[in-house]
């Protein structure tokens, strides 16, 4: 089994995303992309990792995380 991961680690104040690609397990670098560059291949390794029984693709996005505190 295959992963390949897209991460954001930060977003600039234009919307630019750096993203590091990550495939089993080993960090192959930094991408700089903007919203719509990173909507692409957001949806190219999503599509692209259906077809195959072997790859999974993972999206995380620093916007997406929440931090709730259930005691509050």
């Amino acid at each position: 089994m295959h992963t390949v991961k897209l991460a954001v680690s930060s977003v600039t104040s234009n919307g630019g995303a750096h993203c590091n690609l990550v495939i089993d397990g080993q960090d192959t670098g930094v991408l700089y992309l903007s919203k719509n560059e990173k909507d692409i291949m957001v949806k190219l390794l999503r599509d692209g990792s259906l077809g195959h029984d072997s790859v999974v693709f993972e999206f995380s996005d620093t916007n997406d995380e929440f931090d709730y505190d259930v005691f509050d």
